[in-house]
């Protein structure tokens, strides 16, 4: 997983049954078009109706089946959100008659996968997040284009009404202009002609504004109708992103943005989507078009550091994740991510990359004092859950071992056992981190035995020293058989144990893995490998 996916804590406990094959749900939909209504926005909203209906029923049968506390509505749209970010609708008939708009779709789900594929974005609070707005964005457009559409359709009605009053006094207002015409001294008649033409006049311009805000009125609902049809390119495009159809993905998104240039979220996505294709250059171009839409975009610049920093450009990473920590500070938000944190780390690692050390140990020394309990009361969830997920993320996710396993690399040259000390640590929270065995393994054969003096005591620190050396190398190669250099270190380990069998061996392996101090050592002594 790229590094812009991981700096998310995990909120939700979800869990599955084994559920069997493939399950179609098939549903139909006939959308009543009124005369502002043209094809394309009946069709959008007929199957955006359809859409709902059959994730609400995806999403009860998904729920039916886990073994989960987390059974209220949130949690049922949130499913269903989600669902629509995975699964795809199929239209399988559509029909169009001027009137009606008739549409009818399937859904197809594995529950096994689905249900993995849901667990896993679960996990992912941010991407919940997202996936939760776009739906209630979507709930939110249908409710208020049908609101806008009653209302339109009654104040065409009222109009029509002030039209034939309207007309009607017009043409009261001609009759009595005709009779003055003849009674031209009737004083009367004049009063009554004046003040029918006052009356005429302001029927006239109230029929103007009836009909302006027939206008307005109209334009909110096309606007609507843009809204739910951008949205609907939206899920196209997550769903063709969490199937890894990139230009797919981005195809959709560019689609969502033509209708709605300011939809931050699109051009994010579409990022995510160019990250996943290794094109940093136009990734940052939809980060950049983000943030000029939303400045404090704080996911935006943080993976737009992420992209730069692919690129090797460290400074205009650094700048980009320092622009995170001003945006949302060093705290978890109100759905557990940590994002400013993350950034703070990732500005250790450019300039660990720029070997600018110095710098490097102070981010990461920042990252790992973060004050757990400040955090949480700043964000009213509560100390005690703040210290759960602090512990979680310092014990669960891997990541962490990264910034002590870091550290280690930084010292292992010239502070063995400082550096040691943080390789441990590393391992602690990810006891399947090979490299972190490995630089044990190597302090263990090359550094501490050299400050050991040549007594018999000393010769049994050595032995001591390349036994532990061996067993954090095997550990090393166990976790990956592909590790040259560790079965190469294992090898002089064994050699200085006097156990040359033993060392012909790891240098063997090594060599057939390509490793060229390995491969002259063998030819050197006469084997091959």
């Amino acid at each position: 997983m790229k590094r812009f996916t991981l700096f998310f804590l995990m909120l939700l406990v979800f869990s599955i049954n084994g559920f069997g094959k493939e399950k179609i749900f098939t549903r139909d939909y006939t959308y009543q078009a009124s005369e502002d209504d043209s094809k394309n926005s009946a069709r959008t909203q007929a199957v955006a109706q359809l859409r709902l209906t059959l994730l609400r029923e995806i999403g009860a049968y998904m729920r039916s089946e886990q073994k989960t506390d987390n059974a209220g509505q949130n949690y049922a749209e949130k499913i269903e959100a989600i669902t629509a970010g995975i699964v795809e609708l199929k239209i399988l008939d559509e029909q169009w008659n001027g009137a009606t708009y008739y549409v009818k779709a399937e859904m197809t789900v594995d529950p096994d996968e689905v249900g993995k594929r849901i667990a896993e974005i679960l996990d992912d609070n941010a991407k919940t997040k997202a996936l939760e707005e776009s739906r209630q964005r979507t709930v939110d457009a249908i409710a208020e284009a049908d609101r806008l559409r009653k209302e339109l359709e009654e104040q065409k009605s009222s109009a029509t009404q002030q039209q034939k009053i309207y007309q009607q006094q017009t043409a009261e207002t001609e009759r009595l202009k005709k009779e003055l015409e003849e009674q031209k001294n009737n004083a009367d008649l004049q009063q009554a002609y004046q003040q029918q033409l006052a009356e005429t006049e302001r029927l006239r311009k109230e029929l103007e504004n009836q009909k302006n805000n027939a206008a307005l009125q109209q334009q909110a609902y096309h606007q609507q109708i843009e809204t739910l049809s951008a949205e609907e390119y939206l899920t196209k495009g997550n769903n063709a992103l969490e199937n890894k159809f990139y230009e797919l993905a981005i195809e959709y998104y560019q689609k969502a943005v033509s209708i709605n240039p300011n939809y931050a979220g699109a051009y994010n996505n579409m990022g995510l989507a160019y990250m996943d294709q290794n094109n940093y250059p136009q990734a940052i171009s939809c980060y950049q078009k983000a943030i000029s839409i939303n400045p404090n975009d704080a996911e935006a610049y943080y993976t737009m550091g992420v992209a730069y920093y692919y690129e090797n450009n460290y400074p205009q990473a650094i700048s980009c994740y320092q622009k995170v920590i001003n945006i949302r500070g060093l705290k978890a938000d109100l759905f557990g991510n940590m994002v400013g944190l993350w950034a703070l780390y990732e500005i250790g690692v450019s300039y660990h990359k720029q070997e600018n050390y110095p710098q490097a140990i102070e981010y990461y020394q920042k990252a790992m004092s973060i004050d757990a309990n400040y955090a949480i009361d700043d964000q009213k969830i509560g100390a005690a859950l703040l210290n759960q997920k602090i512990q979680e993320v310092m014990t669960v996710d891997s990541s962490y071992s990264i910034i002590y396993n870091n550290m280690g690399k930084i010292f292992y040259n010239n502070k063995s056992t400082l550096a040691a000390n943080y390789f441990n640590k590393a391992i602690n929270i990810n006891p399947n981190l090979a490299e972190a065995y490995y630089y044990l393994g190597y302090i263990y054969t090359f550094k501490l035995i050299c400050s050991t003096q040549m007594t018999i005591n000393g010769k049994q620190t050595f032995d001591n020293n390349y036994t532990k050396a061996i067993g954090y190398l095997k550990k090393a190669v166990s976790l990956d058989p592909n590790y040259a250099k560790a079965y190469y270190n294992m090898g002089v380990a064994y050699y200085f144990l006097n156990n040359e069998s033993q060392a012909v061996s790891c240098y063997q392996k090594a060599a057939q893995l390509g490793f060229e101090a390995a491969k002259e050592w063998l030819k050197k002594n006469g084997y091959s490998w």
